[in-house]
């Protein structure tokens, strides 16, 4: 009941056109869905139908590549799941597939699901999220500029990395508190500090302020917040 169940879920699954497949112990096609005929049809590796052998499908396919690997695991009784890189009419596409091994009433590996999705614009939107990171901690460095926010609430403050370096802190050592934050600050400037972000949050007006920061005990810095 349980091997009908996903077979008939491989069947109707058809989101975003990702390609789902089963297969037994001996390689054989169980269950698959539209995605997984079309892709055998653009590789020229023949029809699908059940009870296919698997195996030279894994061996010549250029976008089945990764299965021989991934199922004898999944068969093994290990769940894993990879990212592949696929060159398709010159554009370069990132899948990722899942392998899942199932099992009888008695907890047999009877065979595994394989499910693969395109997973391109996702990962690049990861890349360009660090990139953009990268650039702007560059710019901050250049420029000698810093940015922190303030969790009112939970009374916590994240500091950008040259903050900490402008504050002469050192990440993972200096607990971000607002007190923290006005220990730092010269003691003959931190009144007009605070009155500064009082008015800042009752006003709704900008926090625009010059004042001084006593770095290490030592050393004294003007900064403009």
């Amino acid at each position: 009941e349980k091997q009908i169940l996903i077979h008939n879920k491989v069947e109707f699954v058809e989101d975003r056109g990702d390609v789902v497949w089963a297969m037994d112990s001996d390689y054989k096609l169980t269950a698959f869905n539209a995605s997984f005929e079309q892709q055998l049809k653009e590789e020229h590796l023949g029809e699908a139908y059940r009870g296919m052998d698997l195996r030279p499908i894994y061996g010549q396919g250029v976008f089945f590549s990764p299965c021989e690997q991934g199922c004898q695991k999944a068969l093994n009784r290990y769940a894993t799941t990879s990212e592949h890189t696929f060159l398709h009419n010159g554009d370069t596409t990132i899948h990722e597939f899942a392998f899942q091994p199932f099992m009888d009433s008695v907890g047999n590996v009877i065979g595994c699901c394989i499910w693969q999705k395109d997973v391109t614009k996702e990962v690049n939107n990861v890349q360009r999220l660090e990139e953009s990171e990268l650039r702007y901690r560059e710019a901050q460095e250049i420029t000698n500029l810093g940015h922190w926010n303030w969790d009112m609430t939970k009374d916590e403050i994240t500091w950008s990395d040259q903050l900490f370096h402008i504050f002469g802190q050192v990440p993972g050592e200096f607990e971000a508190t607002f007190e923290a934050l006005i220990d730092i600050i010269h003691p003959d400037d931190q009144q007009a500090f605070h009155e500064d972000v009082e008015r800042c949050i009752n006003e709704r007006v900008l926090h625009d302020i010059v004042h001084r920061i006593v770095v290490n005990n030592v050393e004294v810095r003007y900064v403009h917040q």
